[in-house]
């Protein structure tokens, strides 16, 4: 784009934060921009089949730029760090990552996390009891919230798809809405070890 642009507000990068808060700015009737590095996302690009999808993960549908190397990619210093980037770099940002992953128990928990504001526990150990998909509630037991109350969350309609989508998935006998290979078990700990053989986001 060429030429002078008038904004209130200039947004860095059209990921999940970024476009959150430049809709909420927006909407409060400020001008806003939101710049992003890359060019958007072309699912048409993620083959339905999962063998050739695992393949390209390996190359342009990686999460890291190191290794993805497409154009709007640069080279992150990650050498001594046991941290490993999870950049998109393009429309989306790191969104477009999980959308590879669409379906899979460990990208769902990270949506719900970003759609919700929950913590990270506070998703894994939610059960079924605890939604009413119906009237988009979630209802956070006091065991489980860290100010030990109950606490009310209304759902986005982008959450209760995703709850959907788990509903779908999911073994009716288990009162986990993430359950594990064991069970009774959430399908994720706090240990990286009980991933029950879901790709690590």
């Amino acid at each position: 784009m060429k030429g002078d642009i008038e904004a209130d507000v200039a947004v860095i990068g059209a990921g999940a934060t970024g476009a959150a808060v430049a809709w909420r700015l927006a909407s409060a009737g400020l001008r806003v921009v939101c710049a992003e590095r890359g060019d958007w996302f072309d699912y048409a690009k993620v083959p339905a089949d999962e063998t050739t999808r695992e393949q390209l993960q390996s190359g342009p549908l990686n999460a890291n730029p190191n290794i993805r190397q497409v154009a709007a990619d640069y080279p992150i210093e990650d050498d001594a760090s046991p941290i490993k980037p999870l950049i998109g770099n393009g429309v989306g940002g790191g969104t477009s990552a999980l959308a590879k992953r669409d379906g899979q128990a460990s990208a769902d928990v990270v949506w719900l996390v970003l759609l919700t504001g929950a913590r990270r526990g506070e998703v894994l150990q939610s059960k079924w009891s605890d939604f009413d998909l119906e009237s988009a509630t979630w209802v956070k037991p006091a065991a489980t919230v860290r100010t030990n109350r109950l606490h009310r969350v209304a759902l986005s309609q982008a959450a209760v798809a995703v709850m959907g989508r788990r509903r779908e998935r999911s073994n009716s006998s288990s009162p986990w809405v993430f359950p594990g290979c064991v069970r009774g078990h959430r399908v994720i700990s706090r240990s990286s070890g009980e991933h029950c053989a879901e790709m690590p986001i």
